[in-house]
């Protein structure tokens, strides 16, 4: 993995480690693999553009998809710089390969975050 990518799976960990806390603080148990499938979901909603058929109707249910949902958007505060048509370098949100590779390489933490 490269630098970049494992800056970005890092502050994926806290943003994750802050829900997971919210999710202790109210009593809401969730298991590694409700979250790697919480992860699964986000890349599902980053390659396809929409969400698959909610897991359930229960709180941890809606509490994962709130996870799912959380990091799809998360991707907005993360750039890389790439050159325009004119060849300036500017800031632009990550495309939804790298995002992919980061969601990916999150679900593969999963284990330290539990």
């Amino acid at each position: 993995m490269n630098t970049e990518l494992a800056s970005v799976v890092a502050r994926l960990e806290d943003f994750l480690a802050k829900y997971l806390a919210d999710a202790d603080r109210l009593g809401i148990s969730i298991s590694a693999g409700e979250l790697a499938a919480a992860i699964d979901e986000a890349i599902h909603r980053c390659r396809d553009k929409s969400p698959s058929a909610p897991a359930g109707e229960s709180v941890e249910a809606f509490f994962l998809d709130g996870i799912s949902a959380a990091l799809v958007e998360e991707r907005q505060g993360v750039c890389e710089k790439q050159k325009n048509a004119d060849g300036e370098e500017v800031y632009l949100a990550v495309s939804d390969e790298v995002w992919v590779q980061c969601l990916a390489a999150l679900r593969e933490s999963v284990g330290k975050l539990l």
